[in-house]
């Protein structure tokens, strides 16, 4: 249970997913995290979340919600941690587009010892030196993990060692962090909360591109952003060319399409909800790239984990 209660620590940010010494406040994603051999990268700005209206009308739904509070509790109890406040960004990118190979970089306020004591519980729990760094490993349901503090407010977490020993390389200078204009940074501007990045998409291995359209792909970029009463997400997509961009632009078009088409008179909730949400769905192509733009009210968002909270309470799965 104390080892789980970790993971669920970094995991429950990720799904809501240049780090120094003297590092003591969240900041946007910093280049001198990331690998300069890094193809895809994902940064979370909790501390900018958690300032905006949308965060704090639904606050009060998730105080309300027993079973959230107990997860949050346990995470407390193991780590030290308070969340929000003592959680304030997460890093996560890859070298590769495998789980093994990603790695982690939390800045959060914690409990060191409390989380080494209960590492020590695991059966799988080893220790390896690298470095003036303690690695420490252990096993969440049968999954591998591997982890270091990097200094009092910044955790390093990984499924395997490499990548972590790679990341500490990166903090301390030894080895090339990504460079300041870097394809991987290019939708890196202005305020936001939520940014992911991704390049080399169609060469994943084949068994991962299910869709035809991945493999049309060559960098993709996305942030999300506050904008008072809505949430509003930029994003670029660049294909292998431009007549690929123009067929990934209808399939954007069309699917917007399909889900106005859905919802009638009669239909469900979350259908309705759908075709509400992409009604500020725009999308045009500009050489080879596709630009959208999307703004979701913030009413819009609260009902959709409104309903979502209510599934769950009933049995259901509910998704958006």
């Amino acid at each position: 249970m104390k080892i789980r209660a970790i993971s669920l620590g970094v995991a429950s940010v990720v799904a809501l997913a240049g780090v120094h010494a003297t590092f003591c406040a969240a900041a946007p994603l910093q280049p001198k995290v990331v690998s300069a051999k890094a193809i895809w990268v994902l940064h979370l700005d909790v501390d900018a979340l958690t300032a905006t209206p949308l965060w704090h009308s639904l606050q009060g739904m998730l105080l309300k919600n027993s079973r959230l509070q107990a997860r949050l509790r346990e995470i407390q109890t193991v780590s030290g941690m308070k969340f929000p406040q003592d959680m304030h960004d997460i890093t996560v990118y890859g070298t590769a587009f495998k789980p093994r190979d990603g790695v982690a970089v939390v800045h959060a306020a914690t409990n060191q010892k409390r989380i080494v004591n209960a590492l020590k519980t695991n059966s799988q729990y080893q220790r390896a030196q690298y470095g003036k760094f303690t690695l420490r490993h252990w096993t969440d349901h049968g999954h591998s993990r591997w982890g270091a503090y990097y200094n009092k407010n910044t955790i390093v977490i990984g499924q395997a060692k490499k990548p972590v020993e790679r990341e500490l390389d990166v903090l301390v200078g030894k080895s090339r962090p990504l460079a300041i204009g870097a394809p991987l940074l290019e939708g890196l501007k202005g305020d936001m909360v939520l940014y992911i990045s991704g390049s080399e998409l169609n060469k994943l291995p084949t068994n991962d591109a299910r869709s035809p359209v991945i493999r049309q792909l060559r960098h993709v970029w996305m942030r999300l952003s506050d904008r008072g009463n809505s949430v509003y997400m930029r994003a670029q997509i660049v294909a292998i060319n431009a007549a690929a961009a123009k067929k990934i632009n209808k399939t954007i078009q069309g699917f917007q399409s399909m889900l106005e088409l859905a919802a009638g008179p009669k239909s469900p909730p979350p259908v309705v909800w759908r075709a509400r949400a992409v009604d500020g769905l725009t999308s045009h192509v500009a050489g080879n790239s596709v630009q959208v733009r999307w703004s979701i009210p913030n009413k819009l968002v609260e009902q959709a984990v409104r309903q979502r909270m209510a599934a769950k309470r009933h049995g259901g799965g509910g998704s958006h």
